[in-house]
């Protein structure tokens, strides 16, 4: 193994083409690939076509630190929960010597990211660096001089994720001249790029939205590279951001055997010796259990795109890329091109079953090994408004219980399991009132931070199972689960009332990571969150409770 300082400079949606520096309709800064990049082009390699694995930032730094398609990761966002036994870059590192030091500008990102990226710990920063807000270009200036000050012990992965704003560029370029200054830019291999792109309302009007749409201009990014001795290089093809990882372990002469990885190493195509396999890349919006979902399948030539949840006739697009560089043109019904679109669909069919494997197979063994002791045959009431899949998979997980016999309400979804009765419940969405959680930083401060909100919900009503369900009433159960499919706890107040009046001897509410939710009269789990909904406002806090907390709230349960 050879020890090289890793330094990654990563930037905020940027397209890997030019740009104008503001577009005036919507304020978006310096979208377009930056000068800058051009700059760093001119002494290393460019990979001019990387593919990101999900066009937002959660999504595309967790699958950048693994090389595991963003949606292996997760299942929801709201209930996003890292796999910790899927190895990152930062623990392979870390493993072999290395002193880790990442940092983003994402507030939401450095909480959920931190078991992936191992984000700087708050004493690692300046002391009026706030940690619960969104950081500015300008905070990651002040964190790199803390860091550079202080001292980076060798050897180190140094990874520092600017937001977007009219400076940025520029910003960027401060602190790569801040690293010459320290001697640590020459002789480490270095990366620049952005984490994923942005949409660009002048080349296609449906391109609105990041995180929504699968333009090249959003899934496409300029990724550079340089290191000691590399030659000055353009490399057009087509690679991903899974990539990244294996390229660093193949860099450092890692063994990456013993790792699984979806990405391969770049080193090929930068040697020119071959070896680099031409593949289809994916790239997904949203993760399995959302609403909303959409994929990406593409290659050199044509890109598939796939919506789950809209009408069959919408369901599908595709697109000549070589003849329609800006998608404007879907060829999803043209005849002439049905062969190469079965050929991609099929593509799609193949990763959508590995995936739904994936996940299927963790929560079944999660299932079993949290199931009550002496189920057998045991009598189970399901009910709740999940993803249609999670109930699914649900389902089957229940069926490794011996003998058991399951009573489903809901909207009847497919399974050839034969010990199930159904009873169908049409579940229709509503309209939810709730007030945003908090992060309770200040008490007093509470009411003034809270935010009313309106969330669509497909929760079951009290009153509907009371009326088509009153059966169940009567029947003893062994075992209820409720599936609850948001994190805000809306519905939670119905599921309540139904199982109240259930004969049941266990009940356990689950969300989308199987994790066991109690809910009891005043109380909640939600993550790693306890939240209280008495007043008109949520309150989020830690498990351990200082003493002043605990006043606070005796006092307004007892008001």
């Amino acid at each position: 193994m050879q020890k090289c300082n890793i330094i990654w400079i990563l930037g905020e949606s940027v397209r890997n083409y030019p740009g104008s520096d503001k577009i005036p309709q919507n304020n978006e800064y310096k979208c377009g690939k930056y000068k800058l990049m051009e700059d760093i082009a001119s002494e290393g390699i460019e990979f001019s076509n990387m593919v990101v694995s999900g066009p937002s930032t959660v999504m595309a730094h967790s699958s950048m630190f693994t090389s595991h398609p963003s949606v292996y990761l997760g299942r929801t966002y709201a209930d996003f929960k890292f796999d910790t036994t899927i190895p990152t870059i930062s623990s392979i590192l870390k493993k072999n010597g290395y002193h880790i030091y990442t940092s983003t500008h994402y507030a939401e990102g450095r909480k959920i990211l931190k078991p992936i990226t191992q984000s700087l710990d708050p004493k690692d920063t300046p002391e009026d660096i706030k940690h619960d807000i969104n950081w500015g270009s300008e905070d990651l200036i002040k964190v790199l001089d803390h860091l550079l000050k202080k001292g980076l012990e060798e050897p180190f992965f140094l990874m520092v994720n600017f937001n977007n704003q009219e400076n940025t560029a520029e910003l960027m370029g401060s602190a790569i001249a801040k690293l010459k200054e320290h001697n640590l830019y020459d002789n480490s291999l270095f990366f620049l790029s952005p984490d994923h792109g942005w949409p660009d309302l002048n080349r296609n009007p449906n391109d609105d939205q990041h995180d929504s749409v699968l333009t090249d201009s959003t899934s496409l990014i300029p990724f550079f590279m340089k290191f000691p001795g590399c030659s000055i290089k353009k490399i057009p093809q087509l690679t991903s951001t899974l990539d990244i990882m294996p390229t660093i372990l193949d860099f450092l002469n890692i063994p990456r055997s013993k790792y699984k990885f979806h990405g391969q190493s770049l080193m090929p195509l930068i040697s020119g010796k071959g070896g680099y396999k031409e593949i289809k890349h994916r790239t997904d919006i949203r993760y399995l259990f959302q609403i909303g979902r959409s994929i990406s399948i593409r290659d050199e030539n044509f890109k598939y795109l796939v919506h789950p949840s809209r009408p069959v006739e919408k369901r599908e697009e595709f697109y000549h890329l070589n003849l329609d560089k800006d998608e404007l043109k879907n060829i999803s019904f043209d005849k002439k091109y049905n062969t190469k679109k079965l050929e991609f669909r099929e593509e799609f069919k193949r990763q959508e079953r590995n995936l739904i494997n994936f996940h299927a197979n963790i929560l079944i063994n999660k299932f079993k090994k949290q199931m009550p002791k002496n189920m057998k045959k045991a009598k189970i009431l399901l009910f709740g408004s999940a993803h249609p899949l999670f109930l699914k998979i649900l389902l089957k997980a229940c069926e490794t219980l011996d003998d058991c016999e399951i009573d489903f309400v809901g909207e009847k979804i497919p399974t050839s399991m034969e010990n199930i009765t159904f009873h169908n419940l049409t579940i229709e969405e509503s309209d939810f009132s709730f007030i945003k959680k908090i992060e309770l930083s200040d008490l007093q401060k509470a009411q003034n931070q809270s935010k009313r909100m309106i969330v669509k919900s497909r929760a079951i009503k009290y009153k509907d199972f009371i009326k088509n369900c009153s059966p169940l009433l009567t029947k003893y159960f062994d075992l209820t689960i409720v599936p609850i499919d948001n994190p805000y706890g809306v519905g939670q107040k119905e599921y309540r009332k139904i199982v109240k009046n259930l004969n049941t001897n266990n009940v356990v509410f689950f969300d989308y990571n199987l994790d066991v939710k109690i809910p009891p009269r005043n109380w909640f789990i939600n993550g790693l969150s306890l939240l209280y909904h008495k007043r008109n406002y949520y309150i989020s806090m830690p498990y351990k409770f200082p003493r002043e907390v605990k006043r606070y709230i005796k006092s307004i349960r007892e008001n």
